[in-house]
């Protein structure tokens, strides 16, 4: 008589459900909670002030239903600047910001300039200012700091309310005071030789907005 074989045997697709939930199991232990989180604590700039202060970028985080969050990925998210000078140019305006709290603002403004009637006029201007916390934090924003978040955004005041910087404003801090008819100012982005782009520390065309941050 043939002995019957009791050994379990285990099926190809249920070797294969096992083999699954072993790896998950390990990507479990692997990958801790909120480690996407722990990379803002990455610095992504750091500078001083025109006053001296120590001014800390950091990568920061941002959440796209909410807009909210804090470094330099709210900054890109909802504020559409790409350029780290873009940040640093207000912070080094020399009246050294105002304090308003435990935070400190500071502006600057981005300007577009044409050619009329044979002469360089400011066509179009934006205020930017950048907002930095000086409090240390131990948690903000779910990301783990024990410091100061240091730069919380950087936004334009845009007439229109909206949350995105003109496309130009990031040339225009790249930039600076440079004159808006040297090579220099012109956009890469405009074919016109009749268009510059500049930034400075005083309003020329705009009414100054209040010293009320509408941003945090």
């Amino acid at each position: 008589m043939t002995q019957m074989d009791t050994t379990t045997r285990v099926r190809p697709f249920a070797r294969k459900s096992l083999l699954t939930m072993m790896l998950a199991t390990l990507l479990v232990v692997l990958i801790p909670a909120g480690a996407a989180v722990a990379a803002g604590n990455t610095v992504a700039s750091a500078w001083k002030d025109s006053k001296g202060r120590n001014v800390v970028l950091y990568q920061g985080t941002y959440n796209t239903s909410t807009k909210a969050g804090f470094g330099w990925a709210k900054i890109k998210g909802k504020h559409a600047i790409t350029k780290y000078n873009t940040v640093k140019f207000p912070t080094l305006n020399p009246d050294g910001g105002t304090a308003q709290g435990t935070q400190r603002l500071y502006k600057a403004w981005a300007q577009k300039w044409q050619v009329i009637n044979g002469r360089w006029t400011i066509t179009a201007e934006v205020e930017v200012r950048t907002v930095v916390e000086t409090a240390t934090k131990s948690l903000y924003y779910n990301v783990r700091l024990n410091a100061s978040p240091g730069v919380l955004t950087t936004y334009c005041v845009n007439a229109n309310k909206a949350d995105a910087c003109p496309w130009w404003v990031d040339t225009a801090f790249a930039n600076g005071n440079r004159p808006p008819g040297s090579a220099a100012a012109r956009s890469s982005q405009s074919t016109a030789t009749s268009t510059g782009y500049t930034a400075g520390y005083g309003s020329t065309i705009t009414q100054p907005a209040s010293d009320m941050i509408i941003d945090e």
